[in-house]
C-alpha cells in the first residue's frame, strides 16, 4: 500500500483544528472560518490563501482523514507473514479506529451526508485504489499460505462485510458503554472466526 502525502504542514494544522472542534462536539455545519483559524492558531487571511470556502476546506479535511488512515494502516501490514496475521491486524486498527478518532470522522462526515460534493472528492479514487492492493495483497498472503485460485471479488466483498460489521457493533458496544477489552477481544474472536470460515 503506497503512501503518498498529498497536503503541506500548514494544511495538516487546519484539519487538525477542524478535527479537535468536531471532536469537542462543535457542530461544523454551523462553524465559522473565524473559529477554525483559531483553533489552528493562524490568521483567518491564511485560510482562505488555502481553501476558497469552508466547504472546500471541510472536503479537503475529509480526504485528509482518509490519507491519515491509509498511512496508519500501511507499515502495520509490511512483512506481517500469513493471512491470519493480517486479518489480527486489520481487527486491532479497527478497534482504534472506533475508539479513538471515529467520533470526530462522523461529527465531519455528517456536513456532507447526502451531498453530492463528496463525489468530488480527490481520495475517493485513492479509497478504492488501496482497498484494491489490499484485498490483492490478502490474495496473495492466501496463495502462500497454500490456497488455490483465490477469487479476489469474492474475497473484497467477505473482508469489507466481515470488517465493517466489526466496526459497526464496536461502535454499537460503545455506545452502549459495554465496549470491555473482554467485550471486544469475544468480538475479535468471532469476527476473525467468520472470515476464516468464509474463505475456506
Amino acid at each position: 500500500m503506497a503512501q503518498e502525502k498529498l497536503f503541506s504542514e500548514k494544511e495538516e494544522k487546519i484539519f487538525q483544528a477542524v478535527l479537535a472542534l468536531a471532536g469537542r462536539g462543535i457542530n461544523l455545519t454551523t462553524v465559522k472560518m473565524q473559529e477554525i483559524a483559531a483553533e489552528a492558531e493562524i490568521g483567518k487571511s491564511t485560510l482562505y490563501e488555502y481553501f476558497v470556502s469552508k466547504e472546500e476546506l471541510l472536503l479537503s479535511a475529509m480526504s485528509y482523514c482518509l490519507e491519515h488512515e491509509i498511512h496508519l494502516l500501511a507499515p502495520q501490514l509490511q512483512n506481517i507473514g500469513s493471512f491470519q496475521n493480517m486479518i489480527d491486524v486489520l481487527l486491532e486498527y479497527i478497534s482504534g479506529l472506533v475508539k479513538e478518532r471515529v467520533a470526530a470522522y462522523g461529527m465531519l462526515g455528517q456536513v456532507f451526508a447526502g451531498n453530492q460534493e463528496t463525489q468530488k472528492c480527490p481520495m475517493n479514487s485513492k479509497v478504492d485504489e488501496q482497498f484494491t492492493c489490499l484485498v490483492k495483497y490478502a490474495a496473495a498472503l492466501l496463495e502462500k499460505d497454500g490456497k488455490d485460485r483465490v477469487d479476489e471479488a469474492y474475497l473484497a466483498q467477505v473482508l469489507f462485510s466481515v470488517m465493517m460489521g466489526h466496526a459497526m457493533t464496536l461502535l454499537r458496544l460503545k455506545k452502549q458503554e459495554n465496549l470491555s477489552q473482554e467485550a471486544e477481544r469475544q468480538l475479535c474472536e468471532q469476527s476473525r472466526k467468520m472470515l476464516l470460515s468464509c474463505i475456506q
